[in-house]
Protein backbone atom coordinates (compact mmCIF):
# COMPACT_ATOMS: atom_id res chain seq x y z
CA UNK A 1 0.00 0.00 0.00
CA UNK A 2 1.36 3.61 -0.88
CA UNK A 3 2.62 5.48 1.67
CA UNK A 4 1.87 9.28 1.96
CA UNK A 5 0.54 11.63 -0.90
CA UNK A 6 0.19 11.57 -4.54
CA UNK A 7 1.97 15.35 -5.36
CA UNK A 8 0.27 17.78 -6.34
CA UNK A 9 1.39 20.04 -9.33
CA UNK A 10 3.93 22.38 -8.39
CA UNK A 11 5.21 25.52 -9.91
CA UNK A 12 8.93 23.80 -11.05
CA UNK A 13 6.47 20.85 -12.19
CA UNK A 14 7.35 19.16 -16.13
CA UNK A 15 4.12 19.23 -18.00
CA UNK A 16 5.32 16.19 -19.77
CA UNK A 17 8.18 13.83 -20.29
CA UNK A 18 11.72 15.81 -21.14
CA UNK A 19 13.43 14.52 -24.22
CA UNK A 20 15.12 10.93 -23.75
CA UNK A 21 12.90 10.73 -19.72
CA UNK A 22 10.24 8.10 -19.63
CA UNK A 23 6.98 8.71 -21.51
CA UNK A 24 4.56 6.81 -18.65
CA UNK A 25 4.24 8.70 -15.53
CA UNK A 26 4.47 5.49 -13.14
CA UNK A 27 7.97 5.72 -14.14
CA UNK A 28 8.71 8.76 -11.78
CA UNK A 29 8.65 8.89 -8.41
CA UNK A 30 6.84 12.50 -8.60
CA UNK A 31 4.42 11.17 -11.18
CA UNK A 32 2.33 14.50 -11.25
CA UNK A 33 5.28 16.25 -11.88
CA UNK A 34 7.39 14.31 -14.07
CA UNK A 35 9.94 14.47 -11.70
CA UNK A 36 12.69 12.15 -10.14
CA UNK A 37 12.57 8.96 -12.51
CA UNK A 38 13.14 5.59 -11.42
CA UNK A 39 13.12 3.42 -14.47
CA UNK A 40 16.54 1.88 -13.83
CA UNK A 41 18.92 1.71 -11.77
CA UNK A 42 20.83 4.59 -12.47
CA UNK A 43 17.77 7.12 -12.03
CA UNK A 44 16.80 5.59 -8.90
CA UNK A 45 20.30 6.28 -7.27
CA UNK A 46 19.87 9.82 -8.82
CA UNK A 47 16.69 10.10 -7.75
CA UNK A 48 17.43 9.33 -4.18
CA UNK A 49 20.65 11.49 -3.66
CA UNK A 50 18.64 14.55 -5.66
CA UNK A 51 15.53 14.51 -3.70
CA UNK A 52 17.44 13.79 0.51
CA UNK A 53 18.51 17.37 -0.93
CA UNK A 54 17.07 20.03 1.52
CA UNK A 55 15.93 22.28 -1.17
CA UNK A 56 14.03 19.95 -3.33
CA UNK A 57 12.53 18.20 -0.08
CA UNK A 58 10.85 21.36 1.27
CA UNK A 59 9.14 22.14 -1.94
CA UNK A 60 6.53 18.80 -0.44
CA UNK A 61 4.35 18.87 2.58
CA UNK A 62 5.48 15.57 4.98
CA UNK A 63 2.50 13.58 3.25
CA UNK A 64 4.51 14.33 -0.24
CA UNK A 65 7.76 13.73 0.67
CA UNK A 66 6.45 10.74 1.98
CA UNK A 67 4.98 9.47 -1.12
CA UNK A 68 8.21 10.26 -3.21
CA UNK A 69 10.41 8.67 -0.34
CA UNK A 70 8.10 5.45 -0.79
CA UNK A 71 8.52 5.22 -4.79
CA UNK A 72 12.58 6.04 -4.35
CA UNK A 73 12.60 3.04 -2.08
CA UNK A 74 10.57 0.55 -3.93
CA UNK A 75 12.83 1.20 -7.18
CA UNK A 76 15.66 1.02 -5.31
CA UNK A 77 14.99 -2.13 -3.43
CA UNK A 78 13.54 -3.77 -7.01
CA UNK A 79 16.97 -3.03 -8.78
CA UNK A 80 18.99 -4.84 -5.76
CA UNK A 81 20.38 -1.74 -4.30
CA UNK A 82 21.31 -2.22 -0.57
CA UNK A 83 22.30 0.46 1.89
CA UNK A 84 22.56 2.87 -1.34
CA UNK A 85 25.15 0.56 -3.43
CA UNK A 86 24.26 -1.36 -6.52
CA UNK A 87 24.51 -4.78 -6.62
CA UNK A 88 26.29 -4.34 -10.22
CA UNK A 89 29.08 -4.83 -11.09
CA UNK A 90 30.45 -1.50 -11.51
CA UNK A 91 32.44 1.42 -9.43
CA UNK A 92 30.29 4.15 -7.36
CA UNK A 93 31.67 7.57 -7.54
CA UNK A 94 30.23 8.55 -4.72
CA UNK A 95 32.59 5.81 -2.65
CA UNK A 96 35.32 8.64 -2.72
CA UNK A 97 35.72 12.34 -3.98
CA UNK A 98 35.41 13.12 -7.56
CA UNK A 99 38.62 14.89 -7.78
CA UNK A 100 40.06 11.63 -6.05
CA UNK A 101 38.89 9.47 -8.87
CA UNK A 102 41.39 8.52 -12.12
CA UNK A 103 40.13 8.90 -15.51
CA UNK A 104 40.42 5.04 -15.41
CA UNK A 105 37.87 5.25 -12.37
CA UNK A 106 35.22 7.31 -14.19
CA UNK A 107 34.87 5.88 -17.04
CA UNK A 108 34.66 2.25 -15.62
CA UNK A 109 31.40 3.67 -14.05
CA UNK A 110 30.38 4.79 -17.56
CA UNK A 111 31.32 1.57 -19.18
CA UNK A 112 32.65 -1.47 -17.25
CA UNK A 113 35.92 -2.61 -17.43
CA UNK A 114 34.74 -4.95 -20.78
CA UNK A 115 33.78 -2.18 -22.72
CA UNK A 116 36.59 0.44 -21.34
CA UNK A 117 38.95 -2.89 -22.30
CA UNK A 118 37.32 -2.91 -26.17
CA UNK A 119 37.58 0.98 -26.17
CA UNK A 120 41.01 1.18 -25.25
CA UNK A 121 41.40 -1.01 -28.21
CA UNK A 122 39.76 0.97 -30.83
CA UNK A 123 42.01 3.08 -33.48
CA UNK A 124 39.88 4.62 -35.76
CA UNK A 125 39.04 7.66 -33.52
CA UNK A 126 38.94 11.58 -34.64
CA UNK A 127 37.86 14.56 -32.62
CA UNK A 128 37.69 18.00 -33.40
CA UNK A 129 36.46 21.07 -30.40
CA UNK A 130 34.70 24.05 -31.03
CA UNK A 131 32.87 26.04 -28.36
CA UNK A 132 32.32 23.69 -25.78
CA UNK A 133 31.28 21.08 -28.74
CA UNK A 134 33.22 17.97 -29.46
CA UNK A 135 32.18 16.20 -32.80
CA UNK A 136 34.11 12.93 -33.08
CA UNK A 137 33.64 9.58 -35.19
CA UNK A 138 35.15 6.22 -33.72
CA UNK A 139 35.57 4.40 -37.00
CA UNK A 140 31.90 4.75 -39.27
CA UNK A 141 29.87 6.16 -35.97
CA UNK A 142 29.44 9.94 -35.26
CA UNK A 143 29.33 11.27 -31.90
CA UNK A 144 28.35 14.56 -30.61
CA UNK A 145 29.27 15.97 -26.83
CA UNK A 146 27.54 19.33 -26.46
CA UNK A 147 29.18 20.36 -22.40
CA UNK A 148 27.05 23.60 -22.64
CA UNK A 149 23.40 22.13 -23.43
CA UNK A 150 24.41 18.65 -21.61
CA UNK A 151 23.62 16.67 -24.02
CA UNK A 152 25.64 13.11 -25.89
CA UNK A 153 24.21 12.49 -28.93
CA UNK A 154 25.23 9.06 -30.75
CA UNK A 155 23.76 6.18 -32.20
CA UNK A 156 24.89 2.63 -32.21
CA UNK A 157 23.08 -0.70 -30.95
CA UNK A 158 24.94 -0.75 -27.51
CA UNK A 159 24.31 2.97 -27.13
CA UNK A 160 20.48 2.45 -27.80
CA UNK A 161 20.39 -0.24 -24.89
CA UNK A 162 22.42 1.41 -22.42
CA UNK A 163 21.83 5.46 -22.74
CA UNK A 164 18.98 5.64 -21.02
CA UNK A 165 20.68 4.21 -17.73
CA UNK A 166 23.33 6.98 -18.32
CA UNK A 167 25.72 4.85 -19.70
CA UNK A 168 28.27 4.39 -22.22
CA UNK A 169 29.07 2.29 -24.88
CA UNK A 170 32.81 1.60 -26.23
CA UNK A 171 32.13 4.24 -29.41
CA UNK A 172 31.87 6.96 -26.82
CA UNK A 173 34.30 5.70 -24.08
CA UNK A 174 36.70 5.99 -27.05
CA UNK A 175 36.25 9.53 -27.50
CA UNK A 176 37.10 10.76 -23.76
CA UNK A 177 40.14 8.21 -23.94
CA UNK A 178 41.32 10.45 -27.07
CA UNK A 179 40.92 13.30 -25.12
CA UNK A 180 43.65 14.60 -22.72
CA UNK A 181 43.19 13.06 -19.22
CA UNK A 182 42.70 17.16 -17.76
CA UNK A 183 39.97 17.66 -20.66
CA UNK A 184 38.07 14.38 -20.01
CA UNK A 185 38.69 13.88 -16.22
CA UNK A 186 37.09 17.60 -16.07
CA UNK A 187 33.22 16.87 -18.37
CA UNK A 188 33.05 13.74 -16.81
CA UNK A 189 33.41 15.15 -13.28
CA UNK A 190 31.02 17.40 -14.20
CA UNK A 191 29.15 14.94 -15.61
CA UNK A 192 28.71 12.65 -12.76
CA UNK A 193 26.90 14.76 -10.11
CA UNK A 194 24.84 16.93 -12.73
CA UNK A 195 23.42 13.81 -15.01
CA UNK A 196 19.79 13.38 -14.17
CA UNK A 197 20.42 17.09 -16.59
CA UNK A 198 21.89 15.68 -19.36
CA UNK A 199 20.17 14.68 -21.90
CA UNK A 200 21.87 10.90 -23.42
CA UNK A 201 20.17 11.24 -27.13
CA UNK A 202 20.53 8.63 -29.65
CA UNK A 203 20.74 10.01 -33.31
CA UNK A 204 23.01 13.02 -34.28
CA UNK A 205 22.21 16.81 -32.68
CA UNK A 206 23.13 20.00 -34.33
Amino acid sequence: MAEGKVPERKPDGWDGPREGYPKAQKHYADPENWKYPVHTPFHARAARRYFDQPENRTKYTEEEQAYIDWRIDQALRRYGVVEGRSLEDRVNPFDKDLEEMTLRDLLVFFLGEDRLKRALAIEEVTVDRSDGVLEGRVKEYPVRIDVADKRIAHTCPDWERRSSGGLFCKHVGAIFLKLSEEKAGLILRQLIPDREKWIFQLGESH
